[in-house]
């Protein structure tokens, strides 16, 4: 049997069955998660023999059987007492309770006929609440309604914002928040990033450009002095653009010791 955080014994049970002390604890809860949005959420290995037919409730063509798996149970202190019942009743395909226990208690414990005390609860952060859940339904009902078996009992300090997560051994310690995962990095606007990086590549663009006319006129330039060389080796006169340069290529029979003779254009 799972150890209790809370004496059953010494608590107040209203609207509920309050034989609750002698139901056998056959299941752990292992998380409790709070959601400023979803209310409670419990993780525990609840069996599907917890179930409980309501009648005249469940819409089968929609895979509803209508069937009460557990209820959850709060657990608060008034006037330095514990007070308890079972209030939300969670069918197999409720993920959460709803009504977050801050900002929402009174969606919890609104009649005094029905919850007593706990209607005078005001929660507050930093209070110690505790929590458990017992099998079929167990709201507006006195005895039992599927089987005599429930959940450890589970406590936390009730954290700001309805948001925390909590998680428990399976001997029924641990309940520390941990805390929320960091919030994503903000998001840099690199519009002013992006133009800079533009204006970069069109600059590189136009160099590379301007870099292979130069290699483009280089070559040029060498094919046409080479065949400058090769009609001064072999003694042809004549006229070769270089350059956009004039050059004479003069016959080496005339006594002439220049290779590259520039003269004017005729």
């Amino acid at each position: 049997m799972t150890p209790d955080a809370i004496d059953l014994s010494t608590v107040e049970i209203h609207n509920s069955p309050t034989d609750l002390a002698t139901w056998p604890a056959t299941v752990p809860i292992t998380q409790l998660t709070m959601s400023p949005t979803a209310g409670l959420t419990f993780a525990a290995d609840v069996p599907l023999s917890w179930d409980y037919h309501v009648p005249g409730w469940g819409n089968p063509t929609a895979g509803d059987d209508g069937n009460i798996l557990y209820t959850v149970w709060p657990i608060v202190q008034v006037d330095g007492r514990w007070h308890g019942s079972g209030i939300i009743q969670m069918w197999k395909r409720r993920p959460a309770t709803g009504a977050p226990i801050l900002t929402e208690w009174r969606n919890w414990a609104y009649a005094r006929d029905r919850w007593g005390a706990m209607v005078d609860y005001v929660p507050k952060v930093g209070d110690e609440i505790g929590f458990l859940l017992t099998a079929g339904n167990a709201r507006n009902e006195r005895g039992v309604t599927s089987k005599r078996e429930r959940t450890n009992v589970v406590t936390v300090r009730l954290p700001a914002g309805d948001s925390g997560i909590f998680r428990f051994l399976t001997d029924g310690s641990g309940g520390v928040s941990e805390p929320p995962p960091p919030p994503p990095p903000p998001l840099v606007d690199v519009t002013g990033l992006t133009l800079q990086l533009g204006q970069a590549l069109n600059m590189i663009d136009n160099l590379t450009t301007i870099t292979r006319g130069i290699v483009t006129q280089q070559r040029m330039a060498l094919k046409t002095l080479e065949r400058l060389e090769w009609r001064v080796a072999h003694g042809i006169k004549g006229r070769l653009s270089v350059m956009g340069q004039n050059h004479w290529a003069p016959d080496p029979l005339e006594g002439d010791d220049s290779r590259f003779a520039t003269k004017p254009t005729i």
